[in-house]
């Protein structure tokens, strides 16, 4: 009995299933860097912001 003698789509589907699986891990892992990239894009537009908006002037 080697590995081989399964039936032929049993062997096409759980290569499918193994695609599926890894496709969608790594789709995960792209949304999941692209959320992050986000993020630090936000943050460097509020730095931005609160950088250059000064409303008040405190002088002593």
């Amino acid at each position: 009995m080697g590995m081989n003698d399964q039936c032929p789509a049993t062997i096409v589907a759980s290569q499918h299933r193994l695609a599926a699986a890894a496709t969608s891990r790594s789709r995960r892992r792209c949304k999941k860097k692209a959320r992050a990239k986000e993020g630090v894009e936000n943050d460097r537009e509020k730095e931005k912001k609160h950088t250059y908006t000064v409303t008040h002037v405190f002088e002593g």
